[in-house]
């Protein structure tokens, strides 16, 4: 849009006579922006957008910069100054958030107010030719923001579990490493405790068969040399020695046995799938339809040393929903400004 400059003057003169003139108090500059005349902004530039029926973007933008920095309470606009400001000026007045903002919708940024608030950690503007309110930041800012989403839609497990099902509740609980421990030490007492002697020599011999046991295969392996030596005294053989040695043995192997029940059940509790599975051996969980269950008593009965991991949950969630969900009108967008990616979410004040 080319406008001589006779023809601006004019304009300038018809904005000073119709608008400012109207103004109960009239500031001392319009430029730079201050955030206390958006009211005289938001004038100018309806009087040139609805009275003067001016609708190019470019022209209607290009007569409000000039009346801002050539306004003077006088009214003299007889030399004008060409406005002349670089977006480099523009940015460094309003900040990349508010430029980006003022490209997307066309608008001049003098129109795009400064919220007083966050909408989580993206930055709240209102762009006053549209009368709405918008978030808007960057790939960081979103990303933060979306886990405060997920933190705020999500805080108490029984919804987790309610809503999204047993499995996805399981696969997010864990158990600490001091629980496991104390867990593992219970067990593999208690385990090792009711055992027989031939017990002990059996479930020695199970796992004497891995490679990674070789404790357990070497006292098995002494154990059944032992056995077929005592198996081989005559009837009136003194056979004290080789039972003594025998039960030395069991007793030195009740030790391997807790041991191996220890690292079990450690390695279980440590594994998200195998702790399922333990849950349902002893008795946490149930299982219906081949698939885990939790009704409301065994959710009231679970362990406190069964963790909900709330981090994990969040950063798993925000890839789940669509950002744009963080609207309460289910609209958003993006743009690219100076080189960074912006993205914007219309919302309430």
């Amino acid at each position: 849009m080319e406008i001589n400059e006779v023809t601006i003057k004019r304009i300038l003169d018809l904005i000073h006579k119709r608008v400012v003139d109207k103004w109960a108090t009239l500031p001392l500059s319009l430029f730079p922006y201050e955030e206390d005349y958006v009211e005289y902004y938001e004038g100018v530039y309806n009087f040139l957008n609805k009275e003067l029926s001016i609708s190019d973007r470019e022209g209607l933008n290009k007569l409000f910069m000039l009346f801002v920095v050539n306004y003077n309470e006088d009214g003299d606009y007889d030399e004008i100054d060409n406005a002349d400001i670089t977006e480099r000026d523009l940015l460094d007045m309003f900040g990349p958030h508010i430029m980006g903002v003022s490209h997307f919708f066309g608008v001049t940024p003098f129109l795009i107010e400064e919220g007083d608030f966050q909408h989580w950690y993206m930055d709240v503007v209102y762009v006053h030719t549209i009368n709405e309110w918008f978030a808007v930041g960057d790939e960081r800012q979103l990303k933060r923001s979306k886990y405060q989403y997920s933190e705020d839609r999500w805080s108490d497990e029984s919804e987790v579990l309610d809503i999204l099902g047993v499995e996805t509740y399981l696969s997010f609980c864990f158990v600490g490493d001091s629980d496991k421990r104390m867990l593992s030490i219970d067990i593999s007492n208690m385990r090792e405790q009711d055992m027989k002697d031939e017990d002990v020599i059996e479930f020695l011999r199970f796992y004497s068969t891995d490679r990674d046991q070789e404790t357990a295969f070497d006292i098995v392996e002494r154990y059944d040399e032992v056995a077929e030596q005592w198996g081989e005294l005559p009837a009136s053989a003194d056979d004290a020695k080789y039972l003594l040695e025998m039960r030395g043995l069991v007793y030195e192997g009740r030790d391997e046995v807790r041991n191996i029940i220890y690292n079990n059940n450690y390695v279980a509790l440590s594994d998200n799938d195998d702790l399922i599975e333990w849950l349902i051996e002893y008795g946490y969980v149930g299982v219906k339809n081949g698939k885990p269950n939790i009704d409301r008593e065994q959710y009231r009965r679970l362990p406190k040393w069964l963790k909900f991991d709330w981090e994990d949950f969040h950063e798993d969630d925000v890839m789940q929903f669509d950002w744009v969900d963080m609207s309460p009108y289910g609209w958003g967008d993006y743009f690219k400004y100076n080189g960074d990616i912006y993205y914007i979410l219309k919302i309430d004040y």
